[in-house]
């Protein structure tokens, strides 16, 4: 989906369009919900979190000015609830993945190559390269989005990636020759 489709769904969300608050997190809570999983490297907290940025959302759809980017505007409420969440339980742990990440399939070797990925992600990557990555591949956000969602210049941003990118690629070769 669009920018513009999205914009407008906000829109219909303003006018207290249910179908379409329910398409707009249909459209967006996987990248919501990897974004913050980024962060706090807790499934369940992340999902609580996702869920809190779907409330705040629908109660704050009127603060949203038509016309502007409404995925980034998403995610700054995401960052902030979970920078808020981070404050208040100083004692949290931001622990390595674990295999709760993983959603449940019946088709065993999609399941086996999820874990295998986020294995490799989790271990090759610093937490900041798998910010970039996820918002990147996951939501689709273009380098100087993400540039300005995680307050970083673009070029950090773009050779934080292609860094992440070459890291994977040669532990993936590494992993190859292993088996």
């Amino acid at each position: 989906m669009n920018k513009r489709e999205l914009d407008n769904l906000m829109r219909n969300v303003q006018s207290g369009d249910e179908n379409s608050f329910a398409r707009l997190y249909e459209e967006t809570y996987k990248g919501v919900f990897s974004f913050i999983y980024s962060i706090i490297n807790d499934y369940y907290t992340s999902e609580d979190l996702m869920q809190d940025t779907f409330i705040k959302i629908r109660r704050n759809a009127q603060s949203y000015i038509p016309g502007t980017n409404v995925i980034a505007w998403i995610f700054q409420i995401a960052k902030n609830l979970t920078l808020d969440y981070i404050k208040s339980n100083k004692k949290v742990s931001l622990s390595p993945i674990d295999n709760h990440i993983i959603p449940v399939e019946s088709n065993t070797d999609r399941l086996n190559d999820k874990i295998f990925y986020n294995k490799l992600i989790t271990e090759t990557l610093s937490k900041e390269e798998i910010q970039i990555v996820s918002l990147h591949m996951v939501s689709g956000f273009k380098n100087r989005e993400i540039a300005k969602l995680l307050n970083m210049p673009i070029g950090t941003v773009l050779w934080k990636y292609n860094q992440a990118m070459k890291k994977l690629k040669n532990k993936l070769k590494e992993e190859q020759y292993e088996k």
